[in-house]
């Protein structure tokens, strides 16, 4: 059973799934955990054993560090911004960072 949050009815957000509120660290969780469950098949390992221990290394501060902070700091935020608030940034996320990957 997933931790969460119970709020009064005056309180409850618009990102409420029936007066409960999930937590923005388990949200980002499952979704992460989905996308490696659904992506491993298309894995590549034969590349692994010619990755260096300083690659591993940037590797997991890239994902485990930033990625995850990112997921935690997007999901609180969206618990607090109204609806039409969080349509606009689903759309505009994705093309500023294919716009940030190209510089």
């Amino acid at each position: 059973m997933p931790e969460v949050l119970h709020l009064p009815a005056k309180r409850r957000h618009l990102g409420a799934l029936h007066g409960v509120r999930y937590r923005p660290h388990l949200i980002a969780l499952i979704q992460v955990s989905l996308g490696i469950v659904l992506l491993f098949p298309l894995a590549s390992f034969d590349a692994l054993a010619e990755i260096t221990s300083i690659e591993w290394s940037y590797l997991l501060v890239l994902g485990g560090v930033h990625t995850m902070l990112m997921y935690i700091l997007m999901y609180s935020a969206f618990q607090m911004l109204p609806t039409p608030v969080i349509a606009v940034m689903s759309f505009i996320y994705p093309v500023v960072a294919i716009g940030v990957d190209n510089i």
